[in-house]
């Protein structure tokens, strides 16, 4: 099982838009995917920083994920939100309880 984390740096006062987003379109988007499992968004209390974790299956199922066509559409729309590029990484699951 891997887990792939990407932190968002969100511009002062479009925290909401970029949640929606993620919550309305990405999220749906990602459950259509092969190999995708839970997914969580977490927000950093006074800071607009966004941490959005998915779950995958296998090493292939999560690197798919940075050529989905929803990926590409969906940072598109809340670059403009975004302080930088969004900053992603894959982790294997060594223990989960």
């Amino acid at each position: 099982m891997y887990q792939r984390l990407t932190l968002l740096l969100i511009r002062e006062g479009r925290l909401d838009n970029v949640i929606h987003a993620l919550r309305n379109q990405a999220v749906p988007a990602l459950e259509a995917l092969p190999g995708c499992g839970r997914m969580s968004i977490l927000i950093e209390d006074g800071a607009d920083r966004i941490m959005f974790i998915s779950e995958w299956d296998s090493y292939d199922h999560a690197m798919n994920v940075t050529d989905a066509k929803y990926r590409v559409e969906a940072l598109h729309r809340i670059e403009p939100d975004l302080m930088s590029p969004p900053e992603t990484r894959i982790y294997r699951v060594a223990v989960r309880t």
